[in-house]
């Protein structure tokens, strides 16, 4: 399922459209087992992603949020947009939730913690169930530099090099 969400991604990307809010709880299974982006209740055409600042908390999840969406000024922005690259930021998020079954920063309860984590640029520690290469993958869909993060057709590239539809058929046939 994370090769067709993150296919889902790149196919948004490329018509830019920037979803605006992707975690698990906005990826639907359809009956033939298929990942399916859902909830575009934020997504937005890339050019007019601009909001403002006291919009960050009311929309979206705290969890997944890139720290330029977090703290717009202190990331160097003028005001608060949602981007293909807080998309990327979420999509590793969302990675690590669909292996760990739980939402990034599951040890840490309180959201303002989370978000002085985020900014702080201090990152979940690699869980034993995500071997190191597909870690190196999650931690370069975050990188604190917004600009240097992958482009959706990047990771999709990455991932199939790695074969993440098979390895995640396989973990699905376990459970």
């Amino acid at each position: 399922q994370l090769l067709e969400i993150t296919q889902g991604l790149a196919y948004l990307h490329a018509n830019d459209v920037v979803h605006g809010d992707i975690r698990g709880n906005n990826i639907l299974i359809d009956d033939s087992w298929h990942a399916r982006l859902a909830d575009f209740g934020l997504a937005n055409f890339a050019n007019e992603t601009l909001r403002t600042v006291s919009s960050v908390m009311h929309a979206g999840s705290t969890r997944w949020m890139a720290p330029e969406l977090l703290s717009p000024e202190r990331e160097g922005l003028e005001r608060f947009a949602r981007t293909k690259a807080s998309d990327i930021y979420a999509l590793g998020c969302t990675t690590l939730e669909i292996y760990t079954g739980n939402v990034p920063f599951s040890d840490v309860l309180d959201e303002g913690a989370v978000m002085l984590q985020v900014l702080h640029d201090l990152r979940p520690e690699r869980p034993p169930e995500v071997s190191p290469d597909r870690w190196s993958l999650i931690k370069d869909c975050w990188g604190k530099n917004r600009a240097e993060r992958k482009t959706a057709e990047q990771v999709l590239e990455r991932m199939e090099d790695m074969d993440f539809g098979e390895s995640m058929e396989a973990n699905s046939d376990a459970g």
